[in-house]
């Protein structure tokens, strides 16, 4: 490929590279705690120095309780290893809360799909380990740190109720099943876990397996216990799952005339119409369906004899739904 002669040249740090995936939302959010900020460029005995704090820091914090102990025991012992750290301060502040992160491992929703938070997205180590080689990142606020390294779908949206997730759940989806059939593993993540990246992979198993959405919820929190998706993704959750049902029912014969049901003919839909005695009996899915009924209408009409006669499409929506209810 023509852009593996520039990608192979590229010398510029990760953190560096991944500033031109930045969007400038993202840019007002920079002075914002990140898993890795980007810092002024160090001399070779800073980055020596900081080297060692993270891993004297890590060794610390994974042999104490950090339920029992606090930020200043660990810097207190963390200068029992290495000496004095006093102008160290706030880098080993930033650098515990980093990998108190990181030690909360992804869940394993499904064999070749993690959930997990920024701090499993920027943990080098442990996406290795998983065999991660698709990294889908459901925000706008946190960096794609690896740029170079792994495949990356960012879908820049925050956690609020009226964002709109669902006109990104097909790209997701194919970004999700890409990364199965290549037999790597797919890391999708949010800033927490909770709520934008959850839903989407709610989403996902609701699609690749049928399931309904109460299926795909308890599935994911059994695994993943901390999720929450927020009011507005639950309603497009709902959403979602009718078009889905819709979906997997557009072939039925009721709708495209075949498999030995009689196509419809303007008398019995007449003959119909005429049976409807309260508009309550409607189900509340009428609306859902009302383009879809409209589309299969046209096709069929296309089909019968030239005399024709029209119906108000709420008529016709009436019709079909008593249809489900009986």
């Amino acid at each position: 490929m023509a852009t593996e002669h520039y990608m192979d040249r590229i010398t510029s740090p990760d953190f560096l590279c991944a500033q031109w995936q930045q969007s400038s939302m993202e840019m007002d959010d920079e002075d914002e705690l990140k898993a890795d900020t980007v810092r002024d460029h160090l001399s070779e005995e800073g980055k020596a120095k900081e080297a060692l704090l993270r891993r004297e820091l890590r060794q610390i914090m994974q042999s104490v309780d950090l339920d029992s102990v606090t930020s200043r025991d660990i810097r207190e012992a963390l200068a029992q290893r290495i000496g004095c750290v006093d102008g160290h301060k706030d880098f080993i502040d930033r650098e515990m809360l980093v990998i108190l992160g990181q030690m909360d491992k992804p869940s394993r929703i499904f064999p070749y799909l993690l959930l997990g938070t920024e701090w499993n997205a920027s943990n080098w180590e442990e996406l290795n380990q998983n065999n991660v080689g698709y990294i889908l990142n459901m925000t706008r606020e946190v960096d794609n740190f690896f740029p170079m390294h792994f495949k990356y779908v960012k879908i820049s949206v925050s956690d609020e109720a009226s964002t709109n997730l669902l006109n990104n759940w097909n790209l997701t989806y194919s970004f999700i099943k890409e990364a199965k059939e290549s037999g790597k593993v797919c890391l999708v993540h949010c800033k927490k876990g909770i709520s934008r990246s959850s839903s989407t992979v709610i989403a996902y198993a609701m699609k690749e397996y049928g399931w309904s959405l109460e299926h795909a919820l308890a599935y994911v929190k059994k695994r993943r216990n901390c999720i929450t998706p927020n009011k507005g993704f639950m309603e497009q959750l709902q959403t979602f799952a009718g078009v889905l049902e819709a979906s997997r029912h557009r072939h039925a014969p009721q709708f495209n005339g075949r498999g030995g049901t009689p196509t419809t003919t303007a008398g019995s839909r007449a003959h119909s119409a005429s049976c409807i005695r309260s508009p309550r009996r409607v189900s509340s899915a009428t609306d859902s369906v009302r383009f879809i009924i409209r589309e299969f209408e046209l096709r069929r009409r296309g089909a019968e004899d030239p005399v024709r006669h029209s119906f108000p499409l709420d008529v016709i929506s009436k019709r079909s739904s008593i249809q489900q209810i009986s």
